[in-house]
């Protein structure tokens, strides 16, 4: 499973946790997270065709903030002739006032997807 849906499984699973995030908060509010600190590397396939990735997770902002950082490489093939490098970068936060985490992915083309733990997704 690549790194982008672990990601969104475990922000929109922890909408059913809503309440007891107040006791987590209290300990490790990123607790969900720790297990994706580090760089991770495979084969994924897309529209663009089949590639490799390489992914980056780390706590920034005095630990406030889980940013990732991501490059997806396409060699030229039959279904994407010119081949492309794909770049995007995440941020995970805790929204306090909220109390829900908040997933804001940045792409290279310009647009941003912003999920949160309720499961509301904006494009």
């Amino acid at each position: 499973m690549n790194a982008r849906i672990c990601v969104l499984l475990a922000i929109s699973s922890l909408g059913i946790q809503a309440g007891a995030q107040e006791d987590s908060r209290k300990t490790d509010t990123f607790a969900p997270f720790r297990f994706l600190v580090g760089t991770w590397a495979g084969d994924q396939a897309g529209q663009p065709g089949e590639g490799t990735a390489e992914r980056t997770y780390q706590f920034i902002l005095n630990g406030r903030f889980l940013q990732e950082r991501n490059t997806s490489t396409y060699l030229p093939q039959e279904k994407n002739k010119t081949g492309e490098v794909h770049h995007h970068m995440s941020m995970i936060s805790y929204d306090t006032t909220r109390k829900l985490f908040v997933f804001r992915q940045f792409h290279t083309e310009g647009f941003v997807n912003t999920l949160d733990s309720n499961g509301g997704w904006s494009t």
